[in-house]
């Protein structure tokens, strides 16, 4: 898992918009943020919206994003679950002071290497 302290360009941005997809598809599909699964994978273009018959599933460019996104939600905001692959790891003491607030957040990460996929 590669490590990269500090803060990315472009981070900040990219949680907002993550955040106010959240919101949106919160109030347009009235589904509650613990029934909404957050993806996160380096290779997608475009944030992409897929329903499913229990909730949603959002997959966003980034897993690095998805996660700063998740833990920066608040302790009363938990999102249902949390899927990352190959996720590089980035401001960690930030991370490291949000994360014990949601210690009910399922997290899955995969690593993905070349000519695996």
């Amino acid at each position: 898992m590669e490590i990269i302290q500090g803060h990315p360009d472009g981070l900040s941005t990219a949680r907002e918009k993550i955040s106010a997809l959240l919101n949106d598809v919160q109030k347009t599909f009235k589904v509650p943020l613990n029934r909404i699964v957050l993806g996160g994978f380096s290779q997608v273009e475009r944030p992409s919206v897929i329903r499913s018959v229990t909730g949603f599933l959002l997959f966003c460019k980034g897993a690095t994003v998805s996660l700063d996104a998740a833990l920066r939600l608040g302790a009363e905001s938990q999102l249902a679950a949390l899927v990352l692959w190959s996720p590089p790891v980035v401001s960690l003491s930030d991370w490291e002071k949000l994360a014990p607030s949601h210690k009910q957040l399922r997290v899955r990460s995969f690593p993905i290497r070349m000519g695996l996929l």
